[in-house]
């Protein structure tokens, strides 16, 4: 991200960055939360685990790597 990013926009680049990861535990709590009282613990998690995993696939799959080149 620092890379592809100028120094100009860092901080607000970085500040979006922090606002999502923020809206990630209370968002997950809202869904999870009620899902947990229907369905036992055990199934959430492992619900959860294939979610991270599937998209943790998707990333690498469809993610555009930069392409360093060695200078000398």
């Amino acid at each position: 991200m620092q890379t592809n990013t100028s120094e100009e926009l860092m901080g607000r680049v970085y500040s979006v960055v922090s606002m999502i990861g923020g809206l990630a535990s209370p968002l997950g709590m809202l869904i999870f939360g009620p899902l947990s009282d229907k369905i036992a613990i055990k199934w959430v998690m492992m619900l959860t685990g294939l979610m991270m995993l599937l998209g943790s696939f998707a990333i690498q799959k469809y993610q555009k790597l930069p392409n360093h080149e060695l200078e000398m």
